[in-house]
């Protein structure tokens, strides 16, 4: 059994076209409005790539930790320690969308795949695997 091993945090579907991009763009609608219209369009249009890299990277930490905090009992039965490592959003969304990379310690890489793979979320909290930030 190899120690520890790279995967992908299984359920995140990615920014692009998801209900996580409407939370951004929540947020930042939110934190950038103002009374005149014409004012919070000058402050969105200042925002830059780097104010959304910098609140996705800070989102999928926190989906993370929400990840942690639901699966805690199954890490703490199987004795799998996982940990951020990064997220990683490619450069065109043609065929693939953000993923949140992880390491996983103490159970092999076909182990930790194949149990989420076979889980179901219909019977889990559905909301939760869609956006984790309120």
């Amino acid at each position: 059994m190899k120690a520890t091993h790279s995967s992908i945090l299984p359920f995140f579907s990615g920014f692009y076209e998801s209900l996580h991009s409407i939370s951004i763009d929540m947020h930042f609608w939110i934190n950038y409005y103002s009374n005149s219209e014409e004012e919070s369009n000058a402050r969105i249009d200042e925002l830059t790539s780097e104010d959304y890299k910098k609140f996705m990277e800070g989102y999928s930490k926190k989906y993370f930790d929400a990840f942690i905090e639901k699966f805690a009992p199954v890490l703490t039965e199987k004795k799998w320690t996982i940990i951020y490592d990064k997220l990683k959003s490619p450069n065109e969304y043609n065929y693939i969308n953000d993923q949140i990379y992880i390491e996983v310690s103490w159970c092999d890489e076909d182990t930790f795949d194949a149990f989420f793979k076979t889980f179901d979320a219909s019977k889990e909290d559905e909301e939760f695997f869609y956006t984790c930030i309120n």
